[in-house]
């Protein structure tokens, strides 16, 4: 399902995916790399704990964060004072469903504006086109 999910939106040539960690949680799981679409960067997570050369035969790069114009990616969602001025969101992995909360000074919780989740738990299995996220900050 995700493989095919995947390739409904990610061209073989010309389109560059950004994984935000914790691609397989078994080595088998990484051939499944092969068969998805587009120019993949991982940008490691902490189930990613295989040896390196097995990401290397996949990914065309491999980075602890990366920054896309105003958005910092990362794989756990960075801690709010760690996020630079300049930045308008933090595109993260790591928290399959779940919102990073913020706490209003009323005392409610609400999703925090300054985080986007990118986990393909949130997503529907879909990657996220980074301009959407740009326009929409």
């Amino acid at each position: 399902m995700m493989v095919e999910a995947h390739n409904s939106v990610v061209r073989k040539n010309g389109d560059t995916v950004y994984f935000l960690g914790d691609v397989a949680m078994r080595p088998k799981g990484l051939e499944l790399l092969s068969r998805m679409n587009g120019r993949k960067i991982l940008i490691r997570g902490n189930h990613d704990i295989y040896r390196l050369k097995q990401y290397t035969e996949h990914f065309a790069d491999i980075r602890g964060t990366h920054k896309i114009d105003r958005l910092i990616l990362s794989h756990y969602p960075l801690h709010r004072g760690s996020i630079p001025h300049w930045c308008r969101a933090n595109v993260h992995g790591h928290t399959h469903g779940r919102l990073v909360m913020r706490r209003t000074w009323w005392g409610r919780q609400r999703p925090d504006p300054l985080y986007v989740n990118a986990c393909v738990e949130h997503t529907g299995l879909l990657p996220i086109d980074i301009d959407e996220i740009i326009s929409s900050r």
